[in-house]
């Protein structure tokens, strides 16, 4: 057994597996097996995509990503996804059409704190799915980056669910995840 780890609790409201449902106009990713994007941020980031399905050992792709410019309205922000689909892809694209709406909505109702609002919306997507017959025989490992930038603050908040994980590197150096204190604030 691994050291204890530190229980978290956070109220995850009800969310109606419909509700994430509604069409969302804004919605940019992409599920091609194989795929590169560019871009710029207003933050001075940029970023790739790319994705390989590995055909010598795997009959399909179940992996799906997200790319997010501007996430909510939120003028200089971004949100970045990797879905890792087990059992079939059916738990992969529904995050990937959908998290990142509802995430947008919490951070909508918690403003201030987009720690708080992307653990509620982990919680209460998965609340969600797990109440819905039709992912009980697949699901997904899921990581998530959200970069927002406020009268000048820059906040990078990552999170995970399963065995995904996120590697950072500044300047050409990793950043071993989860970060210890002494690396959260000499990223300041």
């Amino acid at each position: 057994r691994r050291g204890a780890r530190k229980q978290i609790k956070i109220h995850a409201p009800q969310v109606d597996i419909n509700s994430l449902l509604e069409d969302d106009p804004q919605y940019q990713s992409s599920d091609e097996s194989s795929s590169a994007l560019q871009a710029s941020l207003p933050l001075s980031l940029s970023f790739g995509v790319a994705s390989d399905p590995n055909p010598r050992h795997r009959s399909s792709m179940e992996d799906r990503h997200v790319h997010r410019l501007h996430l909510g309205g939120i003028r200089e922000s971004a949100f970045f996804a990797i879905y890792d689909g087990h059992g079939g892809d059916r738990a992969a694209n529904f995050l990937q059409k959908h998290f990142h709406r509802q995430f947008a909505k919490q951070l909508k109702l918690i403003p201030t704190d987009p720690v708080k609002a992307l653990e509620t919306t982990y919680l209460a997507v998965d609340a969600a799915m797990g109440g819905h017959s039709d992912f009980h025989e697949c699901g997904s490992t899921a990581v998530t980056a959200f970069i927002q930038s406020q009268e000048g603050n820059k906040q990078l908040v990552i999170a995970n669910a399963g065995d995904a994980a996120a590697v950072l590197a500044v300047e050409g150096s990793n950043i071993k995840s989860p970060m210890s204190p002494s690396q959260r604030s000499s990223l300041s």
